[in-house]
């Protein structure tokens, strides 16, 4: 924040009470309100860097694992996060990253290995979350809820080299038995698999799923 030096204190220095009435939230151990950017030691090493206006979040927010390495970097405005949230992996790539707009994430959440590659993307359209995964580069396969025929269903998909769907998969929600369906490209049943009556046609799909 413009104007404002950063200060640096322990993280027994402070604390985050709930006052909605007196705005308050974060404030010392003296119950006065924060106002400014804090730099957080814990035993001497770096734990968090606070930006905060009236008591509460506002501007970039951080915080380090015990080596002191950033493992979470988020934006708020006015105590609602608002911006990209990114977490980091140890060795310092990126896990994971998703947008939010005062308090709600919005857009598309990424997901990555280690090594920086994609391995799911999430989406929200039209108020239904679609979970895709990735391999190598390739999308694999997408989870989603579909109502079909008055019925929820947790739907699987699963692609093959060139993109096509190859299976699909279903399970009725809320789950309350092991057996699962499985779907023609227009969704009509193809055929229910029992797990604990037909235990090689269940392996035969589940391999299916993993099968890359």
């Amino acid at each position: 924040m413009k104007g404002f030096q950063k200060q640096t204190i322990d993280k027994n220095d402070y604390k985050y009470v709930i006052d909605k009435k007196n705005r308050r939230g974060y404030v010392t151990i003296d119950n006065k309100i924060m106002d400014g950017i804090y730099i957080v030691l814990q035993d001497s090493v770096l734990y968090e860097e606070l930006h905060i206006k009236d008591g509460f979040l506002h501007g970039p927010y951080y915080y380090f694992n015990s080596e002191g390495n950033i493992t979470l970097e988020a934006t708020y405005y006015h105590s609602y996060r608002d911006g990209f949230e990114k977490i980091y992996y140890k060795n310092g790539t990126i896990r994971s990253e998703k947008e939010f707009k005062r308090g709600k994430p919005t857009g598309t959440e990424y997901r990555y290995d280690e090594t920086g590659t994609l391995v799911q993307k999430e989406i929200v359209e039209d108020g239904i979350t679609y979970k895709h995964q990735y391999y190598q580069g390739k999308h694999t396969g997408t989870e989603y809820l579909k109502t079909i025929q008055g019925e929820s269903f947790l739907i699987f998909l699963k692609y093959d080299n060139l993109g096509n769907i190859k299976l699909i998969l279903g399970k009725q929600e809320p789950v309350n038995s092991s057996e699962f369906y499985v779907f023609a490209p227009n969704f009509d049943v193809i055929e229910v698999v029992n797990p604990n009556l037909d235990p090689e046609t269940a392996q035969y799909y589940f391999s299916m799923l993993q099968d890359f």
